[in-house]
């Protein structure tokens, strides 16, 4: 069976990410993951996350999204004195023992090629939501990181279809008529969350403990 899996939210959760993989159990010839962001931040394991991830998608066909965390992170690593205490925990897990800050290469690489959003199938796929009555593309980037109000009460279809996002924690998988939620609190100590779209399965760890 041909599967659409999307997570959101990891916020430097590791071990229930592994977790969640594991249950998953990805398969090279019929599976596609699209990642929602914020894989950093609140948890104590943001560096192997990524690090995760990046092995991942050498495996497996994925898509990875920028959420509004690697956002900041992104604009700290250009210039170090726009310091956000958001990204401490990332900044901490990046930070040696000798209180060197360095992020990899190829974190950076990975960091800096993450899309806005993707479409397929239908669907369309990003951190937070999109302007009513806006097509993904036409939205300001703010909007697509960190909307949530109006995105949330508008009762009409999409231009873009079925809108697939994070960025809000609701405690559970939530199924609209024209979006679907992805955020079930990992970053908060609850839940991380994947859903096949297509099929509407949903898999989930509890956080036992941070990272």
């Amino acid at each position: 069976m041909e599967r659409l899996i999307t997570i959101s939210d990891i916020h430097g959760q590791i071990n229930a990410l592994e977790d969640l993989m594991h249950m998953i159990n990805p398969n090279l010839f019929t599976d596609k993951f699209i990642f929602l962001g914020d894989y950093i931040d609140k948890g104590d394991k943001s560096r192997e996350v990524i690090e995760f991830l990046i092995d991942f998608g050498k495996k497996y066909d994925c898509e990875f999204l920028l959420g509004n965390h690697e956002d900041s992170f992104i604009k700290f690593i250009k210039n170090r004195n726009r310091y956000s205490h958001t990204n401490q925990k990332t900044i901490d897990s990046y930070t040696k023992e000798n209180e060197v800050f360095e992020v990899p290469t190829t974190h950076m690489k990975w960091l800096f090629d993450l899309k806005l959003f993707h479409k397929e199938r239908g669907f369309a796929f990003v951190h937070a939501g999109v302007s009513p009555g806006c097509l993904l593309e036409d939205c300001d980037k703010d909007v697509l990181l960190k909307i949530r109000k109006n995105f949330y009460s508008y009762p009409e279809m999409h231009k873009d279809g079925i809108i697939v996002h994070g960025h809000s924690s609701t405690g559970s998988i939530k199924f609209k008529d024209n979006r679907i939620s992805v955020d079930t609190g990992a970053g908060d100590g609850k839940l991380l969350s994947a859903v096949d779209v297509l099929n509407s399965h949903i898999w989930q760890v509890k956080i036992s403990h941070k990272g």
